[in-house]
């Protein structure tokens, strides 16, 4: 392959390259695959969790794995921050099915505060140096270092949080792109996040502010789409409006862009009812000619999107404009034939994520109501149907953000415990890639651009650890970049090319 600035320039045949301005990167065997992306990220909300979140954390099997990860994490943390790690874990994880106790935490980190968060709103564990300092800011812990979830957990992260900088929040930010870099990402569509209190409240006029001063400096390792969120609780003007009408649908450049809406855009439906205000915000979201994703759990919440997104395309043809569902578990079970052909109808998508993998998905809000086995989605019975289908992780905060561990679940149908939950839905691995590249790349309408290894294209590449279409189903999951592209430069390097980059985060 060869590269000429930030495209390809020729695959497979590229001539002679004995040339002295040419750069020549033996890769001694390894399987390259266009950049990964995830379609359904919560980066930013991630980038400006507090303190030192360590997302490495989403590796380990077993208790000592885990303190092993906050241990390598403490060297590079000043002993006056905590090291966090803000969701992306279960218990089920780990062997022990057990979060590791204080004593073990205190042994492992003696000389730093640690807080560990699992999921939206707890529990939460803490170590000795911890639990001084949130029962010096009210919080209440427990004498075992747990918090409760919900006001506790809570409390617990606000506190924490109170103490960043917006320096806090840029470094977070850039560290989690490099930690996406490590894993073969080069773009995510962001999800923005909710109006909740705690860890999963997104401000939707302050929390992109750190990628766009990472934008500002040159600094950007990780190409990021936009999506406008909004929490309008009424059909009249709102947030919504504020930002769809003050911006320009695909205004950016190749590394920071709006590209759509979503996937939140008026409040959450409340059993099973959605907001009726949501029929006005989609009818000026078409009208204005953006794009736009729905999140939508239950059936009868598909039933109800769809119909008012039906009635918005009658007025303003979203047809080319690349609008999409989000989540959809159950979608594809017998009876929901027809909603499948309305979305094909109007030239929508689907984008689905592994969040079974990590959660089962009968904990979410009306999550599957129509029976069966299956956690879903439903890959195999969607992909057949020919719409048009694209895969994310909706981490980091609910479930891990590791693409490995999503393909693992699509090629497998298995948890984080081994456990089939997904049975007779698998996808072949040629199939489970295509969603997390060029299929992605449609939602952002960058196809032409990103997703495959072609002529003309944007040379985002990731240079695996092994081979993904060779490797045993279990070793999937370990699969990492050790050499990742974007644009032509050199964003991340592991073994065997530590010699390339002079800055590896």
């Amino acid at each position: 392959m060869r590269v000429r600035g930030d495209r390809i320039m020729a695959v497979d045949e590229v001539g002679s390259i004995a040339d002295a301005c040419t750069r020549v990167i033996d890769l001694q065997g390894r399987t390259v695959i266009p950049g990964l992306i995830d379609s359904h990220l919560h980066l930013a909300r991630q980038g400006n969790a507090p303190s030192y979140d360590t997302r490495q954390a989403e590796r380990a099997t077993t208790v000592d794995e885990l303190l092993a990860v906050l241990q390598a994490r403490a060297g590079s943390v000043p002993e006056t921050s905590f090291i966090t790690v803000i969701g992306g874990i279960e218990l089920e994880q780990l062997r022990e099915n057990r979060m590791a106790s204080l004593a073990e935490l205190d042994r492992a980190l003696p000389s730093h505060a640690v807080y560990i968060q699992q999921g939206f709103m707890g529990p939460a564990w803490t170590n000795s140096k911890g639990k001084t300092f949130f029962e010096a800011h009210s919080v209440s812990v427990n004498d075992d270092g747990m918090f409760a979830p919900g006001d506790d957990t809570n409390a617990a992260f606000v506190a924490i949080s109170a103490q960043q900088t917006f320096e806090d929040r840029v470094r977070g930010t850039r560290e989690l792109m490099g930690f996406a870099n490590s894993l073969g990402l080069t773009m995510a569509v962001d999800q923005g996040g909710t109006p909740f209190p705690g860890a999963s409240f997104f401000d939707v006029k302050e929390d992109y502010l750190a990628i766009v001063e990472l934008w500002r400096r040159g600094d950007m390792p990780l190409r990021v789409r936009i999506q406008h969120t909004a929490s309008d609780r009424s059909p009249d003007r709102g947030v919504f409006e504020e930002k769809i009408e003050n911006t320009y649908p695909l205004f950016g450049d190749d590394m920071l862009r709006f590209t759509g809406t979503g996937e939140h855009i008026v409040t959450f439906p409340i059993e099973g009812k959605v907001n009726p205000a949501y029929g006005a915000k989609v009818e000026r979201a078409a009208m204005l000619g953006w794009s736009h994703e729905q999140h939508s759990v239950s059936n009868a919440e598909n039933v109800q999107h769809l119909a008012m997104i039906e009635a918005a395309n009658a007025e303003h043809s979203i047809e080319d404009l690349r609008w999409s569902l989000t989540h959809v578990f159950e979608l594809g079970i017998s009876g929901t034939e027809n909603l499948i052909e309305t979305i094909k109808s109007m030239n929508m998508g689907l984008r689905v994520q592994a969040q079974a993998y990590s959660l089962p998905t009968d904990r979410f809000p009306l999550g599957r109501t129509l029976g069966g086995e299956n956690s879903g989605p439903l890959y195999r019975t969607l992909l057949d149907t020919g719409v048009h289908l694209g895969a994310g992780t909706d981490g980091a905060l609910l479930g891990p953000m590791n693409p490995w561990f999503s393909l693992y679940y699509m090629v497998t149908g298995k948890d984080n415990m081994g456990r089939l939950v997904n049975p007779g839905q698998a996808l072949t691995r040629e199939e489970a890639l295509a969603l997390y590249t060029v299929n992605n790349a449609w939602f952002s309408f960058d196809e032409d651009a990103l997703g495959s290894i072609e002529v003309g294209k944007l040379a985002d590449l990731a240079v695996l650890s092994d081979d993904y279409l060779e490797v045993p189903e279990e070793e999937i999951l370990g699969l990492r970049s050790v050499l990742t592209i974007v644009g032509g430069e050199i964003v991340y390097v592991g073994e065997g090319f530590l010699g390339l980059a002079p800055d590896n985060d």
